[in-house]
């Protein structure tokens, strides 16, 4: 497959009569370069984070997707078709027209310091000499668009990064991201670090008259080695604390009580399931482990976090 870059894409329009101006704009992260990667490759999300365009894919191959996308401009929606495809293995390059105006982006990233990632875009917009005057207008309203997306993808990144400090790692980090990959939902991609065999687990007590109805107990970290707890009715339900699909945090997620008690990923829409903890049993999280009695709640993990974080506080 024969791949055009941004800057041939420009010369070659250029050659037909259209002028370009270009600006970079440029994030740093503490994340991997692997996560940006991700991110831009990432079909799902696009439904559950962003609120303010709408994909509709038409092609998706593991290194090349077609789109349209509706995007929003106040109370309209202006439909894009878009083609994005992975240029190298660090950058991708978009291509569109939106009215009279030609749109070459192309974004790249890499590592800055070993523990950040810098993220570069590049908008090159093209059009005939007698729209150069409205560049400016269309690189404002780029901008503002890039700076919407990053407040919701920035985040994403982040919490990958965080797990990464913690020794986690992700499947796609060897083969690299391809994005008729990201459709498979009911991969977990997350892989926790390994446990050496001395190990040994740390228990927290919460007494049983400390558990309100329906509200969120988080014991040990926000990871794999922490849990939340919530009393439904007169049963204790457990649930994980990130989505093993690719990282999520589920703290911050409303508990479900349509059908089985679960909670859903703010990234994919996967639903996490809680398991019921019977009274003398045992239930398994991650690596936590949970019992209760009448008297007490016992969760067994990994976590030398010895607080117990309730709901709001």
């Amino acid at each position: 497959m024969t791949l055009a870059s941004a800057e041939s894409l420009q010369r070659q329009l250029e050659r037909d009569g259209l002028v370009f101006t270009s600006r970079t704009l440029v994030h740093r992260g503490i994340y991997a370069p692997q996560d940006a990667d991700w991110n831009y490759k990432d079909i799902p999300h696009l439904k559950e984070v962003h609120k303010q365009v709408e994909g509709i894919p038409a092609v998706i191959e593991d290194h090349l997707i077609c789109n349209y996308f509706l995007q929003r401009l106040g109370p309209f929606r202006m439909p894009l078709a878009v083609t994005n495809y992975a240029f190298s293995p660090n950058s991708q390059v978009y291509f569109t027209a939106a009215f009279v105006f030609a749109l070459v982006i192309e974004t790249s990233w890499s590592s800055a310091n070993g523990v950040e990632t810098e993220v570069s875009t590049t908008y090159r917009i093209g059009s005939s000499r007698m729209y150069r005057t409205l560049h400016p207008l269309v690189h404002y309203l780029l901008k503002r668009n890039y700076h919407v997306l990053m407040a919701a993808d920035i985040p994403m990144r982040q919490q990958r990064g965080k797990l990464r400090q913690r020794g986690y790692s992700f499947a796609g980090d060897s083969g690299g991201y391809g994005f008729a990959g990201t459709l498979r939902l009911a991969e977990e991609n997350v892989i926790a670090p390994p446990i050496p065999l001395d190990t040994k687990l740390i228990e927290h007590s919460v007494p049983s008259t400390d558990m309100q109805a329906e509200q969120s107990v988080f014991v040990g970290s926000d990871d794999f080695n922490g849990v939340r707890l919530v009393k439904i009715g007169d049963d204790l339900w457990a649930f994980p604390r990130i989505c093993p699909h690719e990282g999520a945090s589920l703290d911050e997620c409303e508990l479900s009580l349509s059908g089985e008690p679960h909670l859903r990923c703010p990234w994919h829409g996967r639903k996490a399931v809680g398991k019921k903890v019977d009274s003398g049993g045992q239930a398994t999280i991650g690596n936590c482990r949970v019992s209760h009695s009448s008297t007490e709640v016992v969760v067994s993990t990994l976590s030398g976090i010895t607080h117990v974080a309730f709901e709001g506080s």
